[in-house]
Order: structure tokens, then sequence, then C-alpha cells
């Protein structure tokens, strides 16, 4: 299993809708970089959590702290998030592993969204979950996030033998909306820098994201977001 859904209750009917299509139990649950809507549904898996070492360190920084944090930021949630633990990995790596499975599974550690992301590679099937890498027809979001590293992961991540990817948002793509997904980033780190040179201000920006000249997506407060994050760092 790759990463889980935001709340236990969203988790265990993906469980209950998995054991209809086979019977057989959980070998893994790859979290692959700790953000809520990808780990807060951990519980209940009954087999080991692996994750890169970095995510580890991560998720046990936080600590339950975040789920406390997570329920005050997300009020709307209601009672979703009532009885999270955070489930931290059992089993971590530092740059990449293979899992042994029918077929083989590789999980390499690219970072950039987060440090400590992960992607997760089946090569007879040539299918790569992207995580977070990848946020297909949504405003990435990128507080937090090395652009810079983002942008060279996405070039190794062009670099493999993929046919199909699984974003972290969004609907299951190939290799042209990883071409577009970098395209978007490396288009903002140069065009924030540019309005930062020409005189304007983050505020300025913020309120008028167009100046950007970026694609028309989903979540569009997330630019907004993305503006001050980053404003200091081009």
């Amino acid at each position: 299993m790759v990463d889980t859904a935001p709340t236990p209750a969203e988790s265990r009917r993906d469980i209950e809708a998995l054991r209809r299509v086979t019977g057989r139990p959980f070998v893994a649950l790859i979290l692959t970089h700790h953000h809520s809507d990808h780990t807060f549904g951990a519980q209940g898996f009954g087999c080991e959590v692996i994750a890169s070492a970095e995510t580890g360190r991560e998720m046990r920084l936080l600590g339950q702290g975040y789920v406390e944090e997570a329920r005050r930021h997300h009020a709307h949630l209601g009672g979703d998030l009532e009885g999270v633990t955070l489930v931290c990995p059992t089993r971590t790596f530092e740059g990449r592993m293979r899992l042994e499975a029918v077929p083989a599974v590789e999980v390499l550690r690219m970072g950039g969204h987060t440090a400590g992301l992960s992607v997760v590679y089946v090569p007879r099937e040539r299918v790569l979950f992207a995580s977070d890498l990848v946020f297909n027809g949504v405003h990435p979001y990128t507080k937090g996030a090395d652009l810079a590293r983002w942008v060279a992961a996405l070039d190794e991540v062009l670099g493999m033998d993929v046919e199909v990817i699984v974003p972290g948002h969004g609907a299951v793509c190939g290799r042209t909306e990883v071409e577009e997904q970098r395209r978007y980033l490396q288009q903002f780190r140069e065009r924030l820098g540019d309005l930062k040179w020409r005189g304007y201000g983050p505020e300025e920006v913020a309120a008028h994201p167009g100046l950007l000249g970026l694609p028309e997506l989903h979540r569009p407060r997330r630019l907004i977001g993305s503006v001050r994050a980053h404003w200091e760092a081009v």
C-alpha cells in the first residue's frame, strides 16, 4: 500500500474495498512523506510501515502535536481527526530500497516537495507512484519545499522507464503531466524572481497572482501561499 487517506475513517473504507478485491494481507505500508493527507489514516493496516529515514525523522520530530495542530487548522473536518495517532515508520532506508514482492517494488528517496519524499517504482509494470512530486491539474502545495531539488527530482523521473504516473493529487497521468509540473515550478521560480527584481513586493504579487502567468488550475489560493513561502529565496 502506498500512502493513506487523510483520516482513519477514509482509510477503513479503502481497506474494506481492497479486501473485496483481494483477500491477501497487507505486506507493507509505504509512507512517501510526512504530510497529514498521506499519513493520518495509517492506523489499522496491520503491517510494517516503511519510509525514508528523513521522513521518519520528520515524523518523530513533529510527534502527536502535529495531529493537534491539524485538528485546529482543519476544524471543518469535525470529528474525522478524533482518535488519530501518528504512526511512525517501523522500517526506514537512506537512499533507496527494494521490496522483493511480485512484482518487485523499488522505493527511492527524491526530496523536493519535502526533504524525505520518496517515490514508489514498479519496473515490470512501468508504473511510478510519484507522490507529491506531481500535482495533476491543481496548484502544488510548496510550503517548506526545495524548489530546485523538486525540479531536479522531476528530471530524474523523466529519465526513468515509466509509462503510468500515479500523482499525489489529481488523476492518473503520464510523462506529459510530469513535464508540465516541471515547467510550472521552473516558471514560478523564474517569474517570481523577475517580479522581485522589477520592484514588486510579495503582497502585491500575492494579490495579483496572474502576474506570474501560470496556468489556471484548481486550488488557486495555493499559489498565493507559494508566493509568500518562496519570496525571500528567489
